[in-house]
């Protein structure tokens, strides 16, 4: 019987999982309160008000009506250690159920060990400013990290339905699976990408005239009822007045300004903050595309890898552009905008278009990468998964630029496009091993690990320190 545990366990590989999770609650142990932040406060206002049901209806009411994860909130805040283990399960658990999503019909044989670590190495590429505020925070986990993880569990019958399998949503299932969306339904980044991927996903099926069972109708059904509600009611939640603090002209702005004003920061984090995990994702896209096509699309191929590496490189420091603050300025840190900046002064050029231009260049190249997947992939199907969750996730990503909580929410709001970023990688793996012989892609993972290695402690070092600060 044990051993028979243990052939099972090794067969898929659990002990990498197993290492994994370990580690991440290893780690954990170390991260505390957070002095400055909620936390505190949270335990504060239970003790205040004698449980945390009755704090959970007060920060609904006077905060944010996100009422699973608010709940989730103010249970974890009292059990610091419980809060440890769920957080450090359900990252694992995305990482898992992204290595199986995206190898989903594809035999990987003896490489898929290699496909695996690379999903856990690549995490690490993630910038730590993200990671902090989004998974080592306490007050910020369950918005972000393990709601996250109940989107991906939310979205996986519609996957598994247009990938042909219809049975993963039956009368012992539905009930499970409706319990968990409530958490994304509740939450503003999730809803949106939940509600477009399963409406999205029923309506190219019906469009292909394929049958879908009744169920799929009543589960689709409940995520957009429930979604629609909580948006209507969190359009007049306080929390949209109070976080004007952080930004009290933005009542001002017009249109075009908060539009720009997403764009920018929006590119900022996908080409610069987390560049590395950008680079990897069109590395691949190049690699495939000139291995699959001897035509123009060879060259479209190599233009986001080459943007994206000349990204990475820090402009800001061979040119001592120290003036350009890449906070005040976010786009200024992309290649464009460098080119610009450091050719050319205010007297020739007006400082909008100077800012404008790099953020259209890197709008361009980021849509040209969405464009190229439909290159990767072969069945639609594949295209379609893969084309829509990117698409979300920039949506979602967009529109934090029209919220006036923008700057209060900061890097942890982008933590939605980087796990998807990190799920184009995984995909783009399972169809890049195609065309590398065994002895090269063991190299290559063994490369890219080695790489990975040296951001996950980067990512130790300033997740410590930046601990200490706050």
């Amino acid at each position: 019987m044990l051993q028979s545990v243990k052939n099972a366990c090794f067969k898929h590989n659990f002990e990498i999982y197993g290492f994994f999770t370990f580690w991440l609650i290893a780690f954990m142990l170390i991260i505390n309160y957070q002095r400055y932040a909620d936390d505190v406060s949270w335990i504060a206002k239970i003790e205040e008000l004698g449980g945390w049901w009755n704090a959970t209806l007060f920060y609904s009411k006077s905060w944010q009506p996100r009422y699973a994860i608010t709940v989730l909130q103010m249970i974890l805040v009292s059990h610091l250690f419980i809060w440890k283990i769920v957080n450090s399960f359900c990252l694992t658990l995305s990482l898992f159920l992204i290595y199986k999503i995206a190898s989903k019909n594809q035999s990987l044989e003896k490489n898929k060990l290699y496909v695996l670590l690379g999903v856990f190495s690549a995490f690490w590429l993630i910038y730590v400013d993200v990671l902090v505020w989004a998974y080592y925070w306490l007050a910020g986990s369950p918005v972000y990290n393990i709601a996250f993880t109940a989107t991906l569990i939310s979205v996986l019958p519609f996957i598994y339905l247009i990938r042909g399998d219809k049975n993963l949503i039956t009368k012992f299932t539905i009930i499970p699976l409706m319990i968990i969306s409530f958490i994304p339904c509740y939450n503003e980044q999730t809803s949106v990408l939940l509600t477009g991927f399963s409406v999205f996903v029923l309506a190219f099926l019906l469009y292909r005239k394929i049958k879908i069972p009744k169920m799929f109708f009543v589960y689709c059904a409940w995520i957009v009822a429930n979604s629609v509600f909580f948006n209507i009611i969190n359009f007049r939640a306080p929390r949209n007045i109070r976080e004007l603090r952080w930004m009290p002209n933005f009542q001002m702005l017009s249109i075009i300004d908060k539009i720009f004003q997403a764009v920018s920061f929006t590119n900022y984090n996908v080409l610069h903050v987390s560049g590395f995990l950008f680079l990897a994702c069109t590395g691949l896209t190049a690699y495939i595309i000139y291995k699959k096509y001897n035509t123009w699309v060879r060259f479209i191929g190599f233009i986001p890898l080459i943007y994206s590496l000349m990204s990475c490189v820090p402009f800001e420091s061979i040119f001592s552009l120290g003036g350009l603050s890449s906070y005040t300025y976010p786009i200024s840190s992309q290649v464009f905008g460098y080119g610009m900046y450091s050719s050319s002064t205010v007297s020739d050029f007006n400082t909008v278009y100077l800012q404008l231009l790099p953020a259209m260049g890197s709008v361009f190249i980021i849509i040209l990468f969405g464009f190229l997947l439909f290159f990767v992939f072969e069945n639609i199907r594949e295209k379609v998964i893969v084309s829509v969750l990117y698409a979300g996730g920039l949506i979602v990503s967009y529109a934090l630029g029209f919220t006036g909580a923008f700057f209060a929410i900061g890097g942890r709001g982008f933590f939605i496009i980087n796990m998807i970023m990190l799920f184009l990688f995984v995909s783009q793996c399972r169809v890049a091993i195609n065309f590398a012989g065994e002895k090269t892609v063991k190299k290559a993972g063994i490369v890219f690990v080695i790489f990975c290695s040296m951001f996950l402690i980067r990512t130790v070092i300033l997740c410590l320190n930046i601990m200490e600060r706050i």
